[in-house]
């Protein structure tokens, strides 16, 4: 007797081969995409899906000790910080924590500092005699222009202490972005390379609510210590907002006047686009802030600070370096001396 063939097990054999081939193929070029796209840290190349080999910080960054980044409690306080994510890793606080003021942190929505400020600061029993408000530029003329319709119960409690970000020569893998973001972030970093004279990087999503830009710095590679230090990535949030204007440190100065039971400071932080791209785009309203004496200028700080401190800002983020933390803060410190 003939034996017969069953042709309907051998063809699922067959496709079981083909898919679990397959798979092996995905697995290998999953992991090879992983090995290729490190997981991004900075806002900026996270946002703008970039590679942090090219981005990530390579100078190493001082310590703080965690003693001088604890926040007291606002009734036990002698400073109150109202800020944003310039402030929320306590770094910057910890100049004045160190002269031995107790620091409270408190951090603010769109709709933050407010007429009754005082009313705020009675309720929390804060008893200190002086209140930072620390905004970075891009955010503050909104900020003042929602000041009079809000109430400072929009205040909202200081996060939890987080560690200080850590420099990227310690890579982790990408293996949780997903195949389609590894392969936007290695196109998005070829076209970074190969921009002649900056671009705004495509964004994977349709109306996304940033945009990030990859730009050349003029002697960036004494200003950075990433690999493509030539160029630094923006958000080109900081030329899209409004620009601050005098009439913008008029209304800090009326906001300064309605608070009675501290003395209010204001911390404006420059955009890091303004710091290295365009550096007059503040020139008028620093003026106008300066002859009122609101606060400490680090506009011009920050001038002075673009060729004295290396990674001042991150080429890979918005924000200020733990260095560039402590030379602010210090700055902050000597005002309310």
């Amino acid at each position: 007797m003939v034996p017969t063939i069953n042709k309907s097990s051998s063809g699922a054999k067959l496709w079981l081969t083909i898919f679990a081939i397959g798979y092996i193929a995905l697995v290998i070029v999953c992991n090879a995409l992983s090995a290729m796209v490190p997981a991004t840290y900075g806002d900026l190349t996270r946002i703008g899906l970039v590679s942090e080999r090219l981005f990530g910080w390579k100078q190493e960054q001082p310590s703080i000790a965690d003693r001088f980044r604890a926040a007291s409690k606002i009734a036990d306080a002698d400073v109150l910080v109202i800020g944003d994510s310039f402030s929320e890793r306590l770094a910057w606080q910890a100049t004045l924590a160190e002269t031995g003021l107790k620091v409270a942190t408190t951090m603010w929505t769109d709709n933050a500092l407010c007429a009754d400020l005082d009313r705020w600061l009675a309720e929390h029993e804060f008893k200190g005699k002086v209140v930072i408000a620390e905004t970075v530029e891009r955010y503050a003329p909104g900020r003042l222009r929602q000041a009079q319709k809000c109430s400072a119960k929009d205040l909202i409690k200081v996060p939890p202490l987080e560690p200080l970000r850590q420099p990227g020569a310690a890579y982790t893998l990408g293996v949780g972005a997903g195949v389609r973001t590894n392969i936007l972030t290695l196109q998005n970093t070829k076209r970074a390379e190969r921009a002649p004279f900056g671009m705004v990087l495509p964004s994977p999503v349709a109306n996304p609510i940033f945009h990030v830009a990859v730009m050349n710095v003029a002697d960036g590679c004494s200003r950075f210590s990433h690999t493509l230090c030539s160029k630094a990535l923006f958000l080109t949030e900081d030329v899209e907002t409004p620009q601050l204007t005098p009439a913008d440190a008029e209304d800090m100065a009326k906001l300064t006047s309605q608070v009675k039971s501290a003395k209010l400071i204001w911390a404006l932080v420059p955009n890091k686009t303004t710091v290295y791209l365009q550096p007059e785009r503040a020139e008028e309203f620093r003026r106008a802030f300066n002859r009122m004496q609101l606060g400490p200028d680090l506009f011009q700080r920050a001038s002075m600070g673009r060729e004295a401190v290396r990674d001042l800002y991150w080429g890979n983020d918005t924000h200020w370096s733990t260095a560039g933390q402590l030379y602010f803060g210090e700055t902050v410190r000597d005002w309310i001396r």
